[in-house]
Protein backbone atom coordinates (compact mmCIF):
# COMPACT_ATOMS: atom_id res chain seq x y z
CA UNK A 1 0.00 0.00 0.00
CA UNK A 2 1.38 3.47 -0.57
CA UNK A 3 1.99 5.82 1.83
CA UNK A 4 0.11 9.16 2.30
CA UNK A 5 1.12 11.27 -0.52
CA UNK A 6 3.82 14.06 0.27
CA UNK A 7 2.11 17.25 -1.25
CA UNK A 8 5.81 19.21 -1.06
CA UNK A 9 7.63 16.52 -3.29
CA UNK A 10 8.19 18.42 -6.77
CA UNK A 11 7.49 15.46 -9.24
CA UNK A 12 8.58 15.37 -12.70
CA UNK A 13 6.57 14.58 -15.64
CA UNK A 14 6.66 11.25 -17.29
CA UNK A 15 9.12 10.67 -19.52
CA UNK A 16 7.17 8.60 -21.90
CA UNK A 17 4.08 10.97 -22.27
CA UNK A 18 1.71 9.08 -19.82
CA UNK A 19 -0.87 11.27 -18.17
CA UNK A 20 -0.58 9.33 -14.64
CA UNK A 21 -0.36 9.52 -11.42
CA UNK A 22 3.58 9.94 -10.73
CA UNK A 23 4.62 8.46 -7.21
CA UNK A 24 7.81 8.74 -5.13
CA UNK A 25 9.84 5.37 -5.26
CA UNK A 26 12.91 5.39 -3.36
CA UNK A 27 15.90 5.78 -4.57
CA UNK A 28 18.39 4.12 -6.88
CA UNK A 29 22.24 3.95 -6.18
CA UNK A 30 22.69 3.59 -2.45
CA UNK A 31 26.72 2.79 -2.13
CA UNK A 32 26.85 5.11 1.25
CA UNK A 33 27.39 8.02 -0.01
CA UNK A 34 24.72 8.87 -2.63
CA UNK A 35 21.40 8.07 -4.00
CA UNK A 36 19.08 9.72 -6.81
CA UNK A 37 15.04 9.94 -6.34
CA UNK A 38 13.28 7.32 -8.35
CA UNK A 39 9.83 7.97 -9.05
CA UNK A 40 6.80 5.52 -10.55
CA UNK A 41 4.02 6.71 -12.89
CA UNK A 42 0.77 4.46 -12.16
CA UNK A 43 -2.47 5.13 -14.46
CA UNK A 44 -4.66 7.25 -13.09
CA UNK A 45 -7.74 6.04 -10.88
CA UNK A 46 -11.27 5.77 -13.27
CA UNK A 47 -13.69 8.68 -12.10
CA UNK A 48 -16.52 6.34 -13.73
CA UNK A 49 -15.55 3.24 -11.61
CA UNK A 50 -13.59 4.22 -8.79
CA UNK A 51 -10.74 2.15 -9.38
CA UNK A 52 -7.06 2.33 -10.97
CA UNK A 53 -7.01 0.50 -14.55
CA UNK A 54 -3.61 -1.95 -14.37
CA UNK A 55 -2.54 -0.43 -17.89
CA UNK A 56 -2.24 3.27 -19.69
CA UNK A 57 -4.44 4.35 -22.35
CA UNK A 58 -1.17 3.15 -24.41
CA UNK A 59 -1.34 -0.27 -22.82
CA UNK A 60 1.90 0.02 -21.09
CA UNK A 61 1.68 -1.01 -17.24
CA UNK A 62 3.19 1.32 -14.51
CA UNK A 63 6.56 1.89 -14.59
CA UNK A 64 9.21 3.57 -12.48
CA UNK A 65 11.76 6.20 -14.31
CA UNK A 66 14.48 8.87 -12.96
CA UNK A 67 15.18 12.39 -14.41
CA UNK A 68 17.09 12.45 -17.65
CA UNK A 69 19.59 14.36 -15.39
CA UNK A 70 19.07 12.65 -12.02
CA UNK A 71 19.58 14.77 -8.75
CA UNK A 72 22.13 13.18 -6.65
CA UNK A 73 21.55 13.51 -2.90
CA UNK A 74 24.02 12.05 0.17
CA UNK A 75 22.88 9.57 2.57
CA UNK A 76 24.44 6.85 4.26
CA UNK A 77 27.73 7.67 6.16
CA UNK A 78 27.65 11.46 4.53
CA UNK A 79 23.62 10.62 5.84
CA UNK A 80 22.33 14.06 6.71
CA UNK A 81 20.42 14.78 3.26
CA UNK A 82 22.17 18.15 3.33
CA UNK A 83 24.23 20.14 0.83
CA UNK A 84 27.46 20.39 1.33
CA UNK A 85 28.65 23.44 0.49
CA UNK A 86 25.64 25.54 2.57
CA UNK A 87 23.70 22.50 4.28
CA UNK A 88 20.53 22.74 2.42
CA UNK A 89 18.24 20.20 3.37
CA UNK A 90 17.97 18.58 -0.25
CA UNK A 91 14.25 17.79 -1.72
CA UNK A 92 14.08 15.42 -4.42
CA UNK A 93 14.16 17.40 -6.95
CA UNK A 94 17.24 19.61 -5.24
CA UNK A 95 21.34 18.48 -5.82
CA UNK A 96 24.04 18.14 -8.38
CA UNK A 97 22.65 16.87 -11.75
CA UNK A 98 24.46 13.96 -13.29
CA UNK A 99 23.93 12.21 -16.44
CA UNK A 100 22.33 8.71 -16.89
CA UNK A 101 24.75 6.37 -15.41
CA UNK A 102 27.47 8.59 -14.53
CA UNK A 103 28.48 8.85 -11.12
CA UNK A 104 30.35 12.12 -11.25
CA UNK A 105 28.12 15.12 -11.58
CA UNK A 106 28.32 17.79 -14.54
CA UNK A 107 30.14 20.19 -11.81
CA UNK A 108 32.65 17.75 -10.51
CA UNK A 109 33.20 17.17 -14.51
CA UNK A 110 33.93 20.98 -15.43
CA UNK A 111 36.13 21.24 -12.08
CA UNK A 112 38.14 17.95 -13.70
CA UNK A 113 38.16 19.87 -16.90
CA UNK A 114 39.17 23.35 -15.15
CA UNK A 115 41.94 22.24 -13.68
CA UNK A 116 43.40 20.14 -16.09
CA UNK A 117 43.21 23.56 -18.45
CA UNK A 118 45.33 25.01 -15.57
CA UNK A 119 47.89 22.96 -16.12
CA UNK A 120 47.32 20.41 -13.38
CA UNK A 121 48.21 16.31 -14.52
CA UNK A 122 45.31 14.16 -15.67
CA UNK A 123 46.13 12.01 -12.32
CA UNK A 124 45.89 15.01 -9.70
CA UNK A 125 42.70 16.49 -11.56
CA UNK A 126 40.93 13.06 -11.68
CA UNK A 127 42.17 12.39 -7.87
CA UNK A 128 40.50 15.70 -7.44
CA UNK A 129 37.42 14.86 -9.13
CA UNK A 130 36.76 11.18 -6.83
CA UNK A 131 37.40 13.31 -3.68
CA UNK A 132 34.89 15.85 -4.22
CA UNK A 133 32.19 12.65 -5.32
CA UNK A 134 33.28 10.59 -2.68
CA UNK A 135 34.29 7.77 -4.61
CA UNK A 136 36.81 5.76 -2.92
CA UNK A 137 39.04 2.90 -3.11
CA UNK A 138 40.41 0.71 -0.20
CA UNK A 139 43.84 0.10 0.02
CA UNK A 140 45.65 -2.93 1.53
CA UNK A 141 45.57 -1.42 4.61
CA UNK A 142 41.97 -0.88 4.72
CA UNK A 143 41.70 2.95 4.08
CA UNK A 144 39.65 4.72 1.80
CA UNK A 145 41.29 7.14 -0.56
CA UNK A 146 40.50 8.67 -4.14
CA UNK A 147 42.33 6.72 -6.66
CA UNK A 148 44.80 9.15 -9.04
CA UNK A 149 44.77 6.93 -12.47
CA UNK A 150 44.29 9.86 -14.91
CA UNK A 151 41.52 7.49 -17.21
CA UNK A 152 39.06 9.41 -15.65
CA UNK A 153 39.91 12.84 -16.33
CA UNK A 154 40.88 11.45 -19.96
CA UNK A 155 37.01 10.16 -20.51
CA UNK A 156 35.81 13.37 -19.34
CA UNK A 157 38.15 15.38 -22.27
CA UNK A 158 36.80 13.03 -24.71
CA UNK A 159 33.17 13.70 -23.55
CA UNK A 160 32.77 17.17 -22.95
CA UNK A 161 36.15 18.62 -24.15
CA UNK A 162 35.09 19.52 -27.80
CA UNK A 163 31.59 20.79 -26.70
CA UNK A 164 33.17 23.58 -24.38
CA UNK A 165 35.97 24.28 -26.87
CA UNK A 166 33.32 24.83 -29.72
CA UNK A 167 31.49 27.12 -27.36
CA UNK A 168 34.22 29.17 -26.66
CA UNK A 169 36.80 29.45 -29.25
CA UNK A 170 36.04 32.68 -31.14
CA UNK A 171 34.67 32.05 -34.60
CA UNK A 172 36.64 35.76 -36.41
CA UNK A 173 40.06 35.43 -36.85
CA UNK A 174 41.68 38.62 -34.94
CA UNK A 175 43.99 40.89 -36.70
CA UNK A 176 47.40 38.91 -35.53
CA UNK A 177 48.28 35.41 -34.58
CA UNK A 178 51.72 33.93 -32.99
CA UNK A 179 52.41 30.04 -34.15
CA UNK A 180 54.19 28.34 -31.49
CA UNK A 181 54.65 24.12 -31.80
CA UNK A 182 56.31 21.49 -29.48
CA UNK A 183 55.99 17.66 -29.67
CA UNK A 184 55.45 14.57 -27.39
CA UNK A 185 56.95 11.16 -27.55
CA UNK A 186 54.48 8.57 -27.16
CA UNK A 187 54.57 4.88 -27.33
CA UNK A 188 52.07 3.23 -30.15
CA UNK A 189 51.27 -0.47 -29.12
CA UNK A 190 49.33 -3.05 -31.48
CA UNK A 191 48.22 -6.22 -30.66
CA UNK A 192 47.56 -8.70 -33.89
CA UNK A 193 44.65 -10.65 -34.84
CA UNK A 194 46.45 -13.35 -32.44
CA UNK A 195 46.97 -11.39 -29.75
CA UNK A 196 50.24 -10.66 -30.19
CA UNK A 197 51.46 -6.99 -28.77
CA UNK A 198 54.32 -5.02 -30.70
CA UNK A 199 55.43 -1.44 -29.38
CA UNK A 200 57.06 0.98 -31.44
CA UNK A 201 57.99 4.64 -30.65
CA UNK A 202 56.74 8.08 -31.91
CA UNK A 203 55.66 11.36 -32.10
CA UNK A 204 53.00 13.86 -31.64
CA UNK A 205 53.08 17.12 -32.72
CA UNK A 206 51.21 20.30 -31.30
CA UNK A 207 50.61 23.13 -33.17
CA UNK A 208 49.00 26.32 -31.32
CA UNK A 209 47.31 29.60 -32.45
CA UNK A 210 47.74 32.30 -30.14
CA UNK A 211 45.25 35.59 -31.21
CA UNK A 212 45.65 39.64 -30.79
CA UNK A 213 42.56 41.22 -31.48
CA UNK A 214 43.74 44.81 -33.28
CA UNK A 215 47.19 43.03 -33.12
CA UNK A 216 48.01 44.10 -29.45
CA UNK A 217 47.33 43.47 -26.12
CA UNK A 218 47.46 40.25 -23.80
CA UNK A 219 45.65 37.78 -26.45
CA UNK A 220 43.86 34.90 -26.26
CA UNK A 221 44.02 31.16 -27.48
CA UNK A 222 42.76 30.54 -30.93
CA UNK A 223 43.20 27.01 -31.77
CA UNK A 224 45.53 23.56 -30.83
CA UNK A 225 46.15 21.23 -33.72
CA UNK A 226 47.50 18.07 -33.84
CA UNK A 227 49.57 15.54 -36.04
CA UNK A 228 51.26 12.38 -35.62
CA UNK A 229 55.37 13.01 -36.34
CA UNK A 230 57.33 16.38 -35.21
CA UNK A 231 56.76 19.43 -35.62
CA UNK A 232 57.06 20.89 -39.52
CA UNK A 233 59.84 23.45 -38.66
CA UNK A 234 61.65 20.80 -36.37
CA UNK A 235 61.19 18.08 -38.84
CA UNK A 236 63.16 20.64 -41.69
CA UNK A 237 66.03 21.32 -39.22
CA UNK A 238 66.56 18.07 -38.97
CA UNK A 239 68.54 17.04 -35.26
CA UNK A 240 69.15 20.33 -34.53
CA UNK A 241 68.07 21.85 -31.36
CA UNK A 242 66.51 24.94 -32.43
CA UNK A 243 64.48 27.29 -29.84
CA UNK A 244 60.49 27.72 -30.64
CA UNK A 245 59.24 30.00 -33.78
CA UNK A 246 56.81 32.60 -32.77
CA UNK A 247 55.33 34.43 -36.34
CA UNK A 248 53.54 36.98 -36.38
CA UNK A 249 51.18 36.94 -39.29
CA UNK A 250 48.91 40.34 -40.09
CA UNK A 251 45.61 40.00 -41.79
CA UNK A 252 45.82 40.86 -45.48
CA UNK A 253 42.46 43.19 -45.32
CA UNK A 254 44.31 44.38 -41.99
CA UNK A 255 44.54 48.59 -41.97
Amino acid sequence: MPGPRNQTARRPPCPRGHHGDVWLDGFYGRDGFHERPRFRCVPRVDPATGARPPFHADGAPAHVFIEPLARRHPSGQAGTGLCEECEHVLDRHEGPQTTRRHVFSVREAAHALVLVAGGTSMRRASEAAREAAHRYTVDRWGRQLPSRHGQLSSDHLAMFGTMVRDAMMPSAWPEAVALDATSFDVVLTDVSPSGVKSSRSGKVAVLGVYGYDGGRGAGRAITLAARAGPPPARRARGRRRAARDRVRLARPDAP
